[in-house]
C-alpha cells in the first residue's frame, strides 16, 4: 500500500514541477481514450487552447481550379487543425493555331495550361471572309442552245467563284442565246428540177429549225410539133415543140433529108432537059441523068442508079482521019485555017468534018489547030491526033 502511493506522489509531484515549468500547459494521465494511448500512459494537453503548431504538411494539393489543404500538427500535444490552399489559377502558355481560319470558315487556337497539360483551352478564330483567288477560267460564251460562263476566279481556300479582287459572285452562268431564226423561201419546181417548200434555219449555227421538204420536178409539157426548117431532097430540116412551163425549154428533132425523086424520061418529054453520061456508040445507046422532080436537079454524081438510054446505038462509020478538017483525006496547012475560020463564025459545022475534032475529046477547041501547026512544026505525029488511051 505504502509502495504504490510513494508512486503516485511521485508522479504527482513530476507534473507539479512540469506544470511550473510550462503554463498554461497541463500533463495528465491518459486512461485510454481516443488518441489511442495505453491506459496509464501521460499525454500533454494544452489545456490553455494555446497549441505550439509545426509548420504544417500540405495533404492534398491545391490545383489551377480547386484548394488544397494544408494540416498544422502541434508538437505537444499531437492535435491537427486545416487551412484552404487557394487554388493556384491556370498558367496558360502562348496560343497555338490549330485549324486555319478560311475565308468561310472559322478557325480554331489553343492553350496548354503549365500546372496541369489536360486543362486546355479552346478558343474560335473567326471566319476572314477574305477570298484568294486562284488563275483565271476562262469564260466560255453562250450558244443557241447551251449556256455559256463568265470569266471568273476559284477561291483557294473555299472553291467559290470569285472576282479578280476577291468579291463573290452569284451566278456565273450566261443564258443560251436562243436560235436566230432566218426564212428559206420556197423553190419552185422546174421541168426539170425538183424544188423546196418553205422553211426556216438559224443564221448563226445553221440549225434547221423546220425542214424544206423536195417539191418534185414537175416534168414537160411539150406542145405541137413546129417545123422550123423543112427538109429537101438532100438536106435534113428541123421540127421544134415548147414546153408550157417553161418556154426556153424546147425540143429539137431532126427531120431526115426526103431523099431526090428521080423523073424518068418518057417519049415526048424533051431530051434536052436531062443531063448525057455517055454519048451513043456503034455498041451502045445514049445515057443520060434523071433530074429531080422535087429540086430539078440532076443525078450527075448523086445517084448512079438514077440514069436511062436514050435513043439507038451509032451505026458504024469510017475510020475519021484526026487532023483532017476539010475531009479531002489529007492533013494539009487549010485544016487549021478552016478550024480558025469555024472559030471566027465565017464557016459553020457542016463545013466541017469529023476529023475537025482532032485530040478526040469530043469537043472542037481553039486547041485543035493549035494541035495541027505543032504537027507541021515536028512537035508531035499523027499519034498523038485522037483519042489517047
Amino acid at each position: 500500500m505504502k509502495t504504490k502511493f510513494t508512486r503516485i506522489s511521485s508522479i504527482l509531484l513530476a507534473m507539479m514541477l512540469l506544470v511550473a515549468m510550462v503554463p498554461m500547459q497541463a500533463l495528465a494521465l491518459d486512461n485510454g481514450g481516443a488518441g489511442g494511448s495505453e491506459a496509464g500512459e501521460l499525454q500533454w494537453i494544452c489545456v490553455s487552447g494555446t497549441h505550439s503548431w509545426d509548420a504544417g504538411e500540405v495533404t492534398t494539393a491545391a490545383t489551377c481550379t480547386g484548394t488544397g489543404v494544408r494540416t498544422f500538427t502541434c508538437t505537444l500535444c499531437g492535435q491537427t487543425k486545416t487551412e484552404n490552399i487557394s487554388a493556384t489559377g491556370h498558367a496558360y502558355g502562348d496560343w497555338t493555331v490549330t485549324t486555319e481560319a478560311t475565308c468561310g470558315n472559322p478557325g480554331e487556337r489553343t492553350r496548354v495550361c503549365a500546372n496541369d497539360p489536360t486543362h486546355v483551352e479552346v478558343e474560335v478564330i473567326a471566319a476572314t471572309g477574305v477570298h484568294v483567288p486562284g488563275a483565271l477560267i476562262p469564260g466560255t460564251p453562250a450558244t443557241c442552245t447551251e449556256a455559256g460562263t463568265l470569266d471568273h476566279y476559284v477561291c483557294q481556300q473555299c472553291g467559290a467563284n470569285i472576282d479578280g479582287e476577291g468579291n463573290l459572285l452569284g451566278n456565273i452562268t450566261v443564258p443560251a442565246t436562243g436560235h436566230t431564226v432566218v426564212q428559206d423561201a420556197a423553190v419552185a419546181p422546174t421541168c426539170t428540177e425538183d424544188g423546196l417548200t418553205a422553211g426556216s434555219h438559224c443564221s448563226v449555227c445553221n440549225a434547221v429549225i423546220v425542214a424544206q421538204e423536195v417539191d418534185p420536178a414537175t416534168g414537160h409539157e411539150y406542145g405541137e410539133w413546129t417545123v422550123t426548117t423543112a427538109a429537101t431532097c438532100t438536106t435534113a430540116g428541123q421540127k421544134t415543140r415548147v414546153c408550157a412551163h417553161d418556154s426556153t425549154h424546147v425540143e429539137i428533132e431532126t427531120i431526115p433529108a426526103t431523099g431526090h425523086t428521080w423523073v424518068a424520061w418518057q417519049e415526048g418529054d424533051d431530051i434536052a432537059d436531062f443531063t448525057l453520061k455517055t454519048e451513043a456508040t456503034t455498041e451502045s445507046a445514049a445515057v443520060y441523068y434523071k433530074n429531080c422532080s422535087v429540086d430539078g436537079v440532076s443525078a450527075q454524081g448523086i445517084d448512079e442508079t438514077a440514069t436511062f438510054t436514050y435513043g439507038d446505038p451509032l451505026p458504024d462509020e469510017p475510020d475519021i482521019m484526026y487532023g483532017d478538017v476539010d475531009g479531002d483525006g489529007a492533013i494539009t496547012t487549010f485544016d487549021p485555017v478552016l478550024l480558025n475560020q469555024y472559030f471566027a463564025g465565017l464557016v459553020t459545022a457542016d463545013a466541017l468534018s469529023a476529023g475537025a475534032d482532032v485530040d478526040g475529046d469530043g469537043v472542037i477547041t481553039t486547041f485543035d489547030p493549035v494541035l495541027i501547026n505543032q504537027y507541021f512544026a515536028g512537035l508531035v505525029t499523027v499519034d498523038d491526033f485522037g483519042p489517047q488511051e
